[in-house]
Order: C-alpha cells, then sequence, then structure tokens
C-alpha cells in the first residue's frame, strides 16, 4: 500500500503514523469526499489526486467501501461503524443497512497472551483461578476474546478477556478523533448542522464503557436485579471474584439460540408466545425500568427447554429518564391521535427542536406521515417502516435525535425483526403497565383497546409491572447456545 503524502499539522504530529494510516485506507477505498465534509480535503493530502484514487471494487458502492474501510482500520473504527448503523437520523438507509454488517469477529490472539493477561490481572497463575480452561475460545471480537472455563467449586464459566494492546491502540485513535473534531467544529461544513464534538465524545465515552469489563458487570447485575421477579427472562450471574478491568466471568448458561427455529420447533417452545414473552421483557426495561439491553441481535439470545430467555452480552445498554420516557410517550400518543403539534411539542422538550421556526415545515412533513398510516390498525404497523420514515424526516430538516432514544428505536425494531422471525404474525404493542409506569409523572397513558385497534388516551393509573412477582433461578441446560 502506498501511503500519500500528508501535511501533519501540530494538532497531529504526535500521531502522525496513524494519521497517515487512516488518510491512506480512506484514500484507497474512494472516500476523499469524507475529508473534504470533515474540511480536512486540502490539509490532509499533497497530492489532490490520490483522494480521488480508483476505488478497490468499481462494482462496490460507497456505503460498501465504507464498511471495508472500518473494518481495514481496526477496532475502533468498527465501533464507528456499528455506532453509525444505529444512526438512521444521520445517514441515509443504504449506509445504514451497510454499516449493519460490519463483522466484530477477528482471530483470536495466542491463548498464551490470553493467560498471561489474566495472571497478570489477578496477581495468581491461571491453575489458581480455575481448575479447567479451554485453550479454544468461543467467540474472538476485536476488543476481547471468549473462553469456557470451571471454577474449583465445580460452577462452569464464561471467561471474556480484553486482548492485551487493544485498550492502548483504541486510546490512540480516540485521541487523533478527538483532535479531528475539534479542527472540523471550525471548518467543516457538516459543523453548521452538527455537534461533531459532541458526537466523538459520546462515542469515546461508548466504547471507554465498552473496555471495561467492570462496568459490564454491574449492568448484569442491574439487569438481573431489575427483572428478578419475572419468570421470562435470566441474566447470567457475575463471579465478581474472577472479574476486573480486563477480565469478566459469568456463570455458563447454555440455550437454542432464538434464531433456530427448527431447534425451537423439535425442542417444543411455543414460538408466537416466546416471541410476545420476549415483547414484555424489552417493553418492561424500557417503559417500566428506563434501563434496557441495547444490543437485541438473535446472537445475544437463546431460550431454554422450560421457555425461558436468557440473556447475553451486556456492553451496550440504553437509559431513559422519566422526563425523557414520558416525551417519548408523549410523542406516540399525538402520532396516534393524529396531532402532529402534540408531537413537535414533545420533540421540543426532548430539544431536539431548538427554533420555533422549524415548526411549520416540520408539522407539515409529519401531517404527510400520519395520513400515511391512518386508519391502520395496530396489528398492521410495522415499526421498522413507521420509525424508518419518522427519522427520513428527521435527517432531511437535519435534527439529531438524542442517542438515548436512537437506542431505543434501534432495539424496538431489532425486536420487532426478531419476533417476526418466531411469529409472522407478532406486532409488539405496550400493556397499560407500561404506558402507566412509563408516565406516572404525567397526565396520560395509553390504554389497550379491543384486539387491533389503536391506543387511546387516558389518565395514568398506579404504575404496576406486566408481571407477578415470581423469582426466578438460573438453570443450566445442555442446547446448543452458550454464555458469551
Amino acid at each position: 500500500m502506498v501511503t500519500p503524502r500528508i501535511f501533519f499539522p501540530r494538532d497531529f504530529l504526535h500521531h502522525r503514523r496513524r494519521v497517515a494510516e487512516i488518510v491512506a485506507v480512506l484514500s484507497r477505498h474512494g472516500l476523499g469526499w469524507l475529508l473534504d465534509q470533515l474540511g480536512f480535503g486540502t490539509l490532509a493530502v499533497r497530492e489532490r489526486g490520490r483522494l480521488r484514487a480508483p476505488r478497490l471494487d468499481h462494482r462496490a458502492s460507497g456505503a460498501v467501501h465504507l464498511r471495508m474501510a472500518l473494518e481495514e482500520l481496526g477496532p475502533t473504527f468498527i465501533k464507528i461503524g456499528q455506532v453509525l448503523s444505529t444512526r438512521e437520523d444521520l445517514l441515509p438507509a443504504e449506509y445504514i443497512s451497510e454499516l449493519a454488517r460490519l463483522r466484530d469477529r477477528v482471530p483470536p490472539v495466542p491463548t498464551e497472551a490470553v493467560v498471561q493477561e489474566i495472571e497478570r490481572t489477578f496477581g495468581r497463575p491461571l491453575a489458581d483461578l480455575f481448575c479447567e480452561f479451554d485453550p479454544e475460545p468461543l467467540a474472538s471480537a476485536s476488543i476481547g476474546q471468549v473462553h469456557a472455563a470451571r471454577l474449583r467449586i465445580g460452577t462452569t464459566v464464561v471467561v471474556k478477556v480484553r486482548k492485551p494492546g487493544i485498550a492502548e491502540a483504541i486510546e490512540e485513535d480516540l485521541a487523533i478523533l478527538a483532535q479531528l473534531a475539534r479542527v472540523a467544529q471550525r471548518r467543516a461544513p457538516l459543523a453548521e448542522y452538527y455537534d461533531l464534538v459532541g458526537l466523538v465524545d459520546e462515542f469515546a465515552w461508548t466504547i471507554r464503557a465498552e473496555l471495561d469489563y467492570r462496568r459490564e458487570g454491574r449492568n448484569a447485575d442491574k439487569l438481573r436485579e431489575q427483572f428478578s421477579g419475572n419468570p421470562d427472562i435470566v441474566i447470567p450471574r457475575v463471579i465478581w471474584e474472577r472479574t476486573a478491568e480486563s477480565v469478566l466471568t459469568l456463570k455458563r448458561i447454555d440455550g437454542i439460540p432464538i434464531d433456530d427455529v427448527a431447534a425451537l420447533d423439535r425442542a417444543g417452545i411455543d414460538r408466537p408466545a416466546l416471541a410476545q414473552r420476549a415483547a414484555r421483557v424489552v417493553l418492561d426495561a424500557i417503559l417500566l425500568h428506563g434501563f434496557f439491553h441495547a444490543d437485541p441481535h438473535p446472537g445475544n439470545f437463546a431460550v431454554l427447554p422450560d421457555g425461558r430467555i436468557v440473556a447475553y452480552d451486556f456492553g451496550m445498554v440504553g437509559r431513559l429518564d422519566s422526563h425523557t420516557r414520558d416525551s417519548l410517550l408523549e410523542a406516540l400518543v399525538g402520532v396516534i391521535r393524529q396531532e402532529p403539534d402534540r408531537v413537535i411539542d414533545a420533540l421540543i422538550r426532548l430539544n431536539i427542536i431548538r427554533h420555533e421556526s422549524e415548526r411549520a415545515g416540520l408539522r407539515r412533513d409529519l401531517q404527510h406521515l400520519i395520513d400515511r398510516y391512518y386508519g391502520m390498525a395496530l396489528g398492521e404497523y410495522r415499526l421498522h417502516e413507521v420509525v424508518g420514515d419518522l427519522l427520513t424526516i428527521m435527517r432531511r430538516r437535519r435534527l439529531v435525535l438524542p442517542t438515548e432514544l436512537m437506542l431505543v428505536l434501534k432495539t424496538l425494531m431489532m425486536h420487532e425483526g426478531v419476533g417476526r422471525h418466531l411469529n409472522r404474525t407478532f406486532s409488539p404493542s405496550p400493556s397499560p403497565s407500561h404506558t402507566s409506569g412509563a408516565s406516572c409523572s404525567s397526565d396520560i397513558c395509553l390504554r389497550t383497546g379491543s384486539p387491533g385497534s389503536p391506543r387511546r388516551p387516558t389518565t395514568a393509573s398506579a404504575c404496576s409491572p406486566s408481571y407477578p412477582g415470581a423469582s426466578t433461578g438460573c438453570s443450566a441446560s445442555s442446547s446448543t447456545r452458550t454464555s458469551r
């Protein structure tokens, strides 16, 4: 690979080799326009022709080359792409679809390096920590890899280990991105519409949180506690005596992959009922608790023989405060009651709309959206279509949703996909307890009407969960899916 000749402003001298690599990869994939949009078209490369260099594959689209470039640039940029794949308010559908294909699977590091990291972390030989440790990883991603093990007391566990040196490499990339954002905020055309520094800061916080496995352990504990009375969901227990910043140990719970329809049928699992139980769990987490698993792709969920759902991988979670939940519910009521001004008022409270001058154009767009779905029964809605139309409006109006709200929408859309895979007629919808629980500080909630009918606002009632206060235990099985 030929590296372009690059100007190095004082801001980037400490990272000149990595900056050169980033520019070279973008250039090879014909992504000079991205540097232009960020205000670095003339600053970065002396030979302008290199930014317009032929792509590696002329048949591939710009979205495909962006994905390929991010994969080539490594863990930090893969994570950027994964975060951007949730931001349909920022990118067109073609890019969202392509970035969603980003693969965070890379070859594992040698077992010796993993063992050294574990022993360095705990200051003890591996044999003192685990009586068995499988040298073959169950899974390997860009940041860490997972091994099966057994504690001396006999408990089977999974051990997630951060790859040596990965934190330092990511910190260098974050430092470069932070400086790029500060410079771009002053000169980039995009800066007129987007807070580039804020977006990078938010991303940096997210990826640093994923680097600290203690935080992931606390996320698992919090979800385990809030669902302690729910008979439908199992959260693996964290083994804190074997957990640190770079090592996470969880009780191993195997199950049937939630998207393996044939295996579920062989096990006698009622798939429509499973889809509804999963919907209750997701909506409980978002609307009652305001704390939810924000990466609900099929690989992160399995099903026990008794029908309970097992969740895995707690690195990405979402949080909603009562103000945001109430405003989200208010916007939903506005759509259902065909009141665009109510939706706009909710967006103003969420600080999405900052100027009254934006109201007229947005009201017109929302009215068109409402008209499109007018008269449809609740079960006929396709959530991903409605949300997609709404986000198209947001993107056209250059309105940016808060990250936590985008996580909610993405979580609901991903869950709808899983639900429809289990049951083609699946339609997620809140129960009265969800809506009253989400808006106890508000004077509105949605109550369930007759089957297939829209919900209508009424006065909020007492907050109560949608499941009885029964306890549940963590039972293992010999099925095919493994806690990672």
